[in-house]
């Protein structure tokens, strides 16, 4: 039987990036100006951003990567400068 082995030293990579990205998430939430945010708001926030990475590196990596090396920053910054 063909079966899959899984990697635990991968895993937890994995989780650890996943909880970071989600740590940044907040800190980056909370820092902003103009943030009504309660704590508990914050961390939702947080864990749906872990969870939208996960599910990107799992379905399609490369998007996953791109949005993790900031692919789409330059286009944001293009944007702000046209507004």
């Amino acid at each position: 039987m063909n079966e899959k082995k899984i990697n635990i030293n991968d895993s937890l990579t994995k989780l650890f990036k996943y909880i970071f990205l989600g740590f940044v998430v907040v800190y980056i939430a909370s820092i902003l100006p103009n943030n009504n945010l309660d704590a508990g708001e914050l961390w939702i926030l947080g864990l749906s951003a872990a969870c939208t990475y996960s599910i990107l590196d799992m379905f399609s990596p490369l998007i996953s990567k791109c949005s993790c090396d900031g692919i789409g920053l330059k286009e944001g910054f293009t944007i702000d400068k046209l507004l």
